[in-house]
């Protein structure tokens, strides 16, 4: 699976992109689904928008390509956490996808720690 969806171009459609495909993949995970189909979750997206009665779903349709954070989904292996995904246990590779799906809350939280600091 090629996963080079732009994030922030589904994200300016629908800023709830990211906790949406957190929220689908578990639950297809837990029905014995592949989590990884990324035509069901495009499918679920405009049915989700069809539901709503919105008059164009297609608008919410991501596209025909996954983002990285669709793909870095893992699915529970044995034991306390999750098994080890595609690019095993690179932190820094999981850090950085963080902060390139999530900029307004890695910003936010700086901004914290300077306010913080400012105060000491």
């Amino acid at each position: 699976m090629v996963c080079s969806g732009n994030l922030a171009a589904m994200q300016s459609r629908n800023p709830n992109i990211v906790r949406q495909i957190n929220e689908w993949q578990p639950l297809r995970a837990s029905r014995n689904e592949d989590p990884l189909n990324w035509e069901a979750f495009r499918a679920h997206q405009r049915a989700m928008a069809v539901q709503r009665g919105d008059p164009n779903p297609d608008y919410y349709d991501p596209g025909a390509e996954p983002p990285q954070v669709f793909c870095n989904y893992r699915t529970p292996g044995p034991g306390p956490g999750p098994g080890p995904g595609p690019d095993g246990d690179n932190i820094m590779k999981q850090i950085t996808d963080f902060v390139t799906a999530n900029p307004l809350i890695v910003g936010g939280v700086v901004l914290l720690l300077l306010l913080m600091k400012g105060r000491r």
